[in-house]
């Protein structure tokens, strides 16, 4: 079955950008005296729902609420040089315009920072649906599958976390791990992936598409 709709993560995914990701998830650790996790123990035990580690660090909701945690991460993420897309995004998103297969925006990352980073790069106008501040990914894939009128399995969701996969498996459409970003290949095909990619031009040649 050939895909009618590809919805994407942000971070690591749409923009290279997992050194700001893991400064930003540091700097929430120093804001409340916490030890910072070693970069690579981070990388690993990164996943959503993206706070739960906070929590498990003693991080209280009294201390800090959900809320508060997303505008912590929002200021030291925004402080930090933008990020630029990833390699092949510009063109594998221009190249699925053409050819009719709309492309969206599914992340955990709020929309008071992805949007202005694709008007930065002139890549707003190439989505249809831009969903940010998503806490249960599945959930939105399939709202969007009944609103566009797209079954799941016509629907491939690129990620590049496990718990992209796990999303995506559990919303019953194709699982395409980018490799570029937070996870490792085999973390993400244990959570779930298909396919995988080094370069998201690639896209064009998986048989989900030709």
């Amino acid at each position: 079955m050939k895909i009618k709709r590809i919805d994407f993560d942000v971070n690591g995914t749409l923009f290279n950008d997992t050194p700001q990701l893991l400064e930003a998830l540091s700097c929430i650790f120093d804001h409340f005296g916490k030890p910072r996790m070693p970069l690579r123990e981070l990388r690993q035990q990164f996943t959503q729902p993206w706070t739960k580690m906070y929590r498990e660090a003693g991080i209280t909701e009294e201390m800090a609420s959900h809320a508060k945690l997303y505008e912590l991460y929002n200021s030291a993420y925004q402080k930090q040089p933008p990020p630029a897309p990833s390699l092949g995004v510009r063109e594998v998103l221009h190249w699925l315009y053409r050819r009719g297969i709309p492309a969206t925006i599914v992340s955990t990352q709020q929309n008071d920072i992805t949007l202005p980073l694709l008007d930065q790069h002139a890549l707003n106008l190439l989505f249809s649906r831009v969903e940010g501040g998503v806490h249960d990914k599945a959930e939105t894939i399939l709202a969007l599958c009944s609103e566009m009128d797209v079954s799941p399995q016509e629907v491939a969701y690129v990620g590049d976390q496990d718990s992209d996969m796990r999303f995506a498996r559990a919303a019953g459409c194709i699982a395409v791990a980018y490799l570029g970003g937070v996870h490792t290949k085999t973390k993400l095909a244990k959570a779930g992936a298909q396919y995988f990619l080094k370069d998201f031009r690639e896209l064009k040649t998986l048989p989900i598409i030709k």
